[in-house]
């Protein structure tokens, strides 16, 4: 008990230097902001856009590689560029930055109010349509020569499993758009686009890769004939109702995007998704399974972050330079009474960097991310106690710098009192102490993406 008390004392009894404080802190935040100047843009490409292409959460990118690195790792795992939701130019020396996003506020609130209110009222009218459209059309087939065109320009599974479902989908969509389109275009007329659309990204690049076996040309045949006994039935292409989150999704796409469209593109995304599965199952019974894509794209994530682990401690040595040098600095000048002060700094600059996510979460990140806010705020935490943890190390070997070039501002005594009380070894136990939090806080920075590559 008497030590709790003592605790609590001592924590009260603490006092900092506010000048020291908020200067250091604005120091570093500055030099945060400067550092990324220092290096090519290559220790700052980030994996995660290039997955999601929108804003993800983290203090500092996970690793990552130039495009045409990406390739060359996606090639010799035998995974197509495509599977992820980006495309990729593999002939250039870095990704494009992705467009800037329009985001909830830029709606009034009575717009808002009335979007979902269009949504979710018209939502099963829209689907009886789709489900009478469905009816009345007849899905084109494939006939075999078409087939053997499609397995003759594929050199796996996955790609001539590609060709099949793009030939069924390409006809879902534009079924829906014959079917709901002029009527969404109608309820949505007072949320048409600022300007057309922007021109499509380069298209992937193909890597070479074996031609498609006489036994897997047996079994993508057979699948095929399986999937055609499945569309008799509606639910195989069947849509599914709207719901607030797919609708707050739409709200923050890119300025360009029609919201009209965006209604329709939601609908017939959830029967192409209803026909993928089913035509994956069908291949899946003939024995000519399709690599699952949140495998590969875990696969592909692994190979970066093999391919690119040096470039990552580069910047995150970057990241932390600035609280090194300021902390350094300010120990050498005012000595070991103001550690607290400057360890303050160091975690009030995190503080205020990661702030604004914080605070404003639900409208600063993707859809995909928003419920995972307490692993973030967890994440957070720990940001700020490394920098106040780095600070303070670093603080303490300026001290150590400056007692033992005998720079101390006050009487001789107390500089070498402080000289007693203050050894390498003690600098050295901090240094290990930061060292450690760091290497777990950005360890997990690196991992945290693999948590959210299945919900994409």
């Amino acid at each position: 008990m008497f030590l709790g008390v003592r605790m609590i004392t001592n924590f009260f009894s603490v006092r900092v230097n506010l000048a020291i404080v908020l200067c250091g802190a604005l120091a570093i935040i500055f030099g945060i902001k400067v550092t990324p100047l220092l290096l090519p843009a290559q220790f700052y490409f980030s994996f995660s856009k290039l997955v999601g292409a929108e804003p993800e959460p983290f203090m500092v990118d996970p690793p990552g590689v130039a495009a045409a690195k990406l390739c060359d790792l996606l090639e010799a795992k035998s995974i197509p560029p495509d599977v992820f939701s980006r495309q990729i130019n593999c002939n250039a020396d870095d990704l494009p930055r992705a467009d800037k996003r329009k985001h909830a506020e830029e709606y009034t609130k009575d717009q808002i109010d009335k979007i979902y209110s269009i949504a979710l009222q018209s939502d099963l009218t829209l689907r009886k349509m789709l489900e009478v459209g469905r009816t009345q059309a007849q899905i084109k087939l494939i006939q075999p020569a078409q087939l053997d065109k499609i397995m003759d320009s594929s050199h796996n599974v996955r790609l001539a499993f590609e060709g099949v479902f793009h030939f069924y989908s390409n006809q879902l969509r534009q079924e829906a758009q014959q079917t709901i389109g002029e009527t969404v275009e109608t309820l949505y007329a007072d949320f048409l686009p600022s300007e057309d659309p922007p021109s499509s990204s380069l298209p992937p690049s193909e890597a070479l890769y074996a031609r498609l076996s006489s036994e897997d040309r047996n079994r993508i045949a057979l699948a095929h004939n399986r999937f055609v006994q499945t569309l008799a039935s509606a639910s195989t292409t069947a849509a599914d109702p709207i719901k607030k989150s797919a609708i707050d999704h739409l709200l923050n796409r890119s300025i360009h995007q029609d919201l009209g469209r965006g209604i329709v593109d939601y609908y017939e995304e959830s029967m192409v998704r209803r026909l993928n599965s089913a035509l994956k199952a069908a291949f899946s019974a003939e024995g000519a399974a399709v690599p699952d894509e949140e495998a590969q794209k875990r696969i592909a994530l692994t190979e970066v972050l093999r391919a690119s682990y040096w470039n990552y401690i580069i910047a995150i040595v970057v990241r932390l330079l600035p609280v090194v040098l300021i902390a350094v600095i300010l120990g050498l000048i005012f000595g070991r009474r103001e550690m607290t002060s400057v360890s303050v700094a160091g975690g009030l600059a995190a503080f205020l960097l990661s702030w604004p996510l914080m605070l404003l979460w639900d409208r600063l990140v993707q859809t995909s991310w928003v419920e995972k806010r307490p692993l973030f705020l967890a994440f957070y935490a720990v940001y700020i106690v490394s920098f106040y943890v780095t600070a303070r190390a670093s603080a303490l070997v300026g001290s150590r710098l400056r007692e033992g070039m005998g720079l101390g501002l006050g009487a001789p005594h107390d500089a070498a009192s402080e000289i007693a009380s203050l050894s390498w070894k003690e600098v050295t136990v901090n240094i290990t102490g930061a060292v450690l939090l760091n290497g777990m806080l950005y360890a997990w920075n690196a991992i945290i993406p693999f948590s959210n590559v299945a919900s994409r």
